[in-house]
């Protein structure tokens, strides 16, 4: 899929509401997963939270968090807004599900 964005690119594409919807699914799961990876991230401030800072978030999550990932990709704001984006992701990082 060469028209597939990054992940930069796609979460720049949401409104800052949206935004801060994702990076609480992401913090809430890792939070439950690990607790190291929520303190890498609880600095965040989820009122501002950039397309950068969730993308980073994404790639942690994509790596570290299979759990937290599915579910922000399965996210109604993911399936509304970013759909290919964010099949093209869980094919990637899950395997065709």
């Amino acid at each position: 899929m060469a028209d597939v964005n990054t992940p930069v690119e796609a979460y720049g594409q949401l409104d800052q509401s949206q935004r801060t919807q994702l990076a609480q699914t992401f913090l809430d799961e890792m939070k439950k997963e690990d607790h190291a990876s929520y303190e890498r991230y609880a600095h965040v401030d989820l009122d501002t939270v950039t397309a950068e800072q969730l993308a980073d978030m994404h790639n942690h999550a994509a790596a570290h968090h299979k759990n937290a990932f599915g579910l922000v990709m399965d996210h109604p704001i993911m399936t509304a807004a970013l759909a290919g984006f964010a099949v093209y992701e869980l094919d990637r990082h899950l395997g065709k599900r």
